[in-house]
């Protein structure tokens, strides 16, 4: 069966098609004379992968022989491969409408591709049978508008022209399946049908042995029936012992039990039969990752996944060599080669790991935004959101804003992407960014607050992300309703934001939600701010710290809210050194201190005290020095000569201890004032809250103004 695949897929890959189609048809002819050849099968089984190369080698082939039985196969069982990944492996209620739109999008194709190939050959069995597939995961909807005769499913009508297809009657048993709305009952009154009495005897054989397979794996991890169910898949591998279906099931039941040694035995001898089930060595290496990530085999096996074409092995390999091995260079070339087969996530890691960070080639922000947009274009649509961050900033200077806008706007409406939506949103608040329903798409410097289109676009994508769990647009959302901007005023509605996005973030936009929420509640803008409250706020506090550290606005700022607790004593025991301590470091971030605790500003403090410093110098100082002289010139004859050293010493002394208490002053300063009540609720500084476009707009007129007016004194009469 290896030779058979590797040759299927070198005559396509190659785009030898006719050879292809003639070897085909060969096997094609063996398979009529030996209905239990599965040769055929496998060789076909060549296009059942959703690379680039495999679509672009199949389309290609398909415009140009759109009659070939070959080439509909070929281009069928690609689709089914882009069917299967976008459902992706996850249970049905984790599965997102888009991918369900996806998988019957190609399912359909696929479905319609099969049936003009099965129309085209005397044995129908393998075209039919991918058809049946398709049904069992897609539901009969996948069926209707084939053309089968009246009243026949897919099934009747397979069976009216190849009642010895083994094929057909596997796909019938598979969809028996408890997963695909059967029972363990039917799969066992399946295997009495009279349907199957045309079978040939290996053809029965192996429909057996697949049956054992299925009824132990089922046994085993629903009925918990593990002895039974193991001895139902030995007998399967003992029927067939050079099939590798039967291991498969071993594998999944031996994994089940953590029996991971036993499930590799198995899975290396369904591999020798069997390269198609690659899917079992996957899963084997990323157990081998998880365990011990030094596992001298998981490279080797990464680059056999690589070499067979399974997906997410480019991926994988990229990830082991950059991050596990420290090889930049050809992680770049693994993932540069899963970019070319079309593997979104590759393209996003040359985004963001290679040309963002510099990893296995020079840092280029025009190549990281590339890289984004092709992630996007090969269906990872939140990547246009992270190109938006460079295009913004400045470091993409081959892009810019309004290029970029129409990408950002598909994402969000089209494929409602939320961190799209956020990033829109970002734009439009920020950037001045506008568009409209016909595709126009511009910048504009009128005010939010002076255009009601704005607003309206702003809080309709800034909703649609925090609905749909963007943390970010949550934490923003949430400051909306506090100030009462463009939204009514609702702290209730702040804080539910705020706990969505705590629930929902990352740790660093978490703990952002989490100093906002401890804000709020010292500030009395909670339901309920007692003594429990303001344990909670520090709590909260203290977590941002932890989890944002110094580096961020999250952690800076819950500085400012400890400082606040210790110094009113909120939630902890009041503490004016700790207060002082940590409004300090908070200063030395670069964060300027509220209003309501400038009394603990290390910057504000110190430079009074070197003022009063300096003024009780200037004051004392100079009567020092005179009195000084007095006392120098006229001490001996008036004082003698005793009384005259003692005051000098004195006046020593004097400035001494008087220079000792300024530098205290200036080491040490104290409050210039008393704080407020410990229970009156305060307002703390907002550091998210940013001037609206008109402001900037007025400060820079201002600031333009200003230069202007400089050294022409007659432009101020």
């Amino acid at each position: 069966m290896t030779l058979y695949l590797q040759t299927a897929r070198s005559y396509l890959l190659g785009h030898q098609f006719d050879a292809c189609e003639n070897w085909l048809l060969e096997l094609h002819n063996e398979y009529l004379r030996d209905p239990d050849s599965e040769a055929e099968a496998t060789a076909v089984g060549a296009g059942a992968s959703a690379l680039r190369s495999v679509d672009e080698a199949t389309a290609q082939w398909l415009r140009r022989s759109p009659e070939s039985y070959a080439a509909l196969m070929m281009r069928g069982q690609y689709l089914w491969a882009c069917g299967r990944q976008a459902r992706g492996s996850t249970t049905a209620n984790e599965v997102s409408q888009a991918q369900w739109s996806r998988m019957h999008e190609c399912f359909n194709e696929a479905c319609q591709l099969f049936y003009r190939a099965a129309l085209r050959v005397k044995n129908p069995g393998l075209a039919l049978s991918m058809i049946g597939r398709m049904v069992w995961i897609a539901g009969d909807e996948t069926a209707k508008g084939l053309g089968f005769p009246k009243g026949q499913d897919w099934y009747s009508y397979g069976l009216a022209v190849d009642p010895a297809s083994y094929a057909l009657h596997a796909a019938k048993l598979h969809s028996l399946r408890p997963e695909w709305g059967g029972s363990i009952g039917e799969v066992e009154k399946y295997l009495n049908a009279p349907e199957q009495a045309s079978l040939t005897p290996l053809g029965k054989q192996r429909l057996k042995r697949l049956s054992k397979s299925v009824l132990g794996f089922y046994r085993c991890m629903f009925l918990g029936e593990r002895d039974a169910g193991r001895r139902l898949i030995d007998e399967a591998i003992a029927l067939l012992p050079q099939d590798a279906l039967g291991y498969y099931w071993r594998v999944l039941v031996d994994r089940s039990e953590r029996k991971y040694q036993d499930a590799i035995q198995y899975s290396e001898k369904a591999l020798e039969l069997d390269p198609e089930y690659t899917e079992l060595l996957w899963e084997g290496t990323q157990a081998r990752w998880s365990a011990d990530k030094n596992d001298p085999k998981i490279l080797p096996q990464l680059k056999r996944l690589v070499a067979v074409g399974h997906e997410e092995a480019f991926l994988s390999l990229g990830d082991y060599l950059n991050t596990v091995l420290d090889d930049a260079g050809p992680a770049y070339d693994a993932w540069k080669k899963g970019a070319d087969e079309g593997i979104a996530l590759c393209a996003l890691r040359l985004a963001e790991v290679a040309y963002g960070q510099g990893r296995g080639v020079k840092q280029d922000g025009d190549q990281t935004v590339f890289w984004y947009l092709r992630s996007y274009q090969l269906g990872w649509h939140g990547a246009v959101a992270n190109a938006y961050w460079w295009v913004v900033q400045g470091r993409a200077p081959g892009h810019n804003l309004q290029a970029l806008a129409p990408t950002l706007i598909e994402a969000a409406n089209v494929h409602d992407e939320p961190f799209s939506h956020g990033r829109l949103a970002d734009a439009i608040t920020d950037q001045g960014l506008r568009y409209d329903e016909s595709g126009k798409v511009w910048l504009t410097q009128v005010a939010m607050a002076d255009d009601p289109e704005g607003i309206r676009l702003y809080l309709y994508h800034l909703m649609t992300a925090a609905e749909n769990g963007h943390a970010y647009s949550q934490i923003a959302l949430a400051q909306l309703h506090r100030r009462g901007q463009m939204v009514a005023q609702s702290f209730e509605q702040a804080e539910g934001w705020l706990q969505e996005a705590i629930d929902n973030g990352s740790a660093v936009v978490a703990a952002n939600a989490k100093r906002v929420l401890g804000e709020m509640i010292q500030a009395g803008e909670t339901k309920e701010s007692g003594k429990e409250e303001q344990t909670k706020a520090v709590q909260l506090f203290q977590q941002a710290l932890e989890e944002a550290g110094d580096d961020d606005i999250a952690g800076q700022w819950a500085l400012v809210g400890l400082a606040r607790a210790h110094d009113r004593g909120l939630g902890v025991k009041k503490d004016g050194d700790a207060a002082h301590e940590l409004a300090a470091r908070a200063e030395k971030l670069g964060v300027k201190l509220p209003d309501d605790l400038k009394h603990l500003s290390f910057k504000g403090n110190h430079s009074e005290s070197v003022g009063r410093s300096l003024l009780m110098h200037l004051i004392f100082g100079p009567i020092a020095l005179l009195w000084a002289f007095l006392v120098g010139l006229f001490g001996k004859r008036l004082l003698g000569k005793v009384i005259k050293w003692t005051l000098l010493t004195a006046l020593v002394l004097f400035l001494l201890f008087f220079a000792l208490g300024a530098y205290q002053a200036w080491k040490n300063p104290k409050p210039r004032s008393a704080p407020e009540s410990v229970n009156s609720p305060v307002v703390p500084g907002d550091p998210d809250a940013k001037p609206s476009l008109l402001e900037r707009l007025k400060r820079k007129s201002e600031e333009k103004r200003r230069a202007e007016g400089t050294g022409h004194p007659e432009n101020e009469k």
